[in-house]
């Protein structure tokens, strides 16, 4: 971080999303999709990390890399279905909000 980062309000924001369609074959049927998402700092070019997203990849939850810098999620068009719900309370326990 240099110093202009350093002095920076962080008041502006830019993020970058990239949805991925995921086959199993070339030209197949999307099988899933995933998004791939950043931000930094409008002024200062700053990037922001993620926190609380485990490392890795995962086809059924959110994840980062190692830095931080990429939230690496999987998205499906409409609402969770209870397949996702019951995979979050499987994940985290039977106390989270869903």
């Amino acid at each position: 971080m240099n110093e202009e980062q350093k002095k920076c309000e962080h008041l502006e924001f830019e993020g970058n999303c990239e949805v991925t369609r995921v086959t199993s074959v070339e030209g197949g049927p999307v099988e899933r999709y995933t998004v791939d998402v950043r931000v930094r700092c409008a002024v200062c070019r700053l990037p922001f990390s993620f926190k609380g997203v485990p490392f890795g990849l995962d086809p059924r939850m959110p994840t980062s890399g190692l830095d931080g810098l990429e939230l690496r999620a999987p998205i499906t068009p409409g609402p969770n279905t209870r397949d996702d719900i019951d995979h979050v309370r499987e994940v985290h326990g039977p106390t989270t909000y869903c």
